[in-house]
């Protein structure tokens, strides 16, 4: 990890496991140009829910500053929320969870 300026906990992959997200930003100097970090990467660790974390880039060569997980589309699954910090802003960027919702799970049924 690299300057980084992310970090959010939630169920990404609506497994019942906390996933954590985090990134590193490209930019955090005041010259314009270039970047100072262009390799920047986000991740996704995917829990399994016994310590173990899987991880996943999701992104390469894109600043992150203060990124969330939050339901942008209200589909009930988590997406990525993005702002840079200087590099390359103003802008958004916004990173679509697969637009499936969550995973449906069987309920319990009742002992009697």
């Amino acid at each position: 990890m690299i300057h980084g300026h992310t970090l959010d906990i939630g169920d990404v992959n609506n497994d019942g496991h906390l996933d954590i997200f985090t990134a590193e930003m490209a930019k955090w100097t005041r010259n314009p140009t270039p970047a100072d970090h262009p390799e920047a990467k986000s991740w996704i660790l995917f829990n399994d829910g016994k310590a173990n974390f899987r991880p996943e880039v999701i992104t390469t060569g894109q600043g992150w500053h203060e990124g969330r997980l939050a339901d942008l589309d209200n589909d009930g699954d988590l997406d990525l929320l993005n702002k840079p910090y200087t590099w390359q802003a103003p802008r958004l960027d916004i990173y679509l969870n697969n637009g499936t919702g969550p995973t449906k799970r069987p309920r319990k049924q009742p002992r009697n």
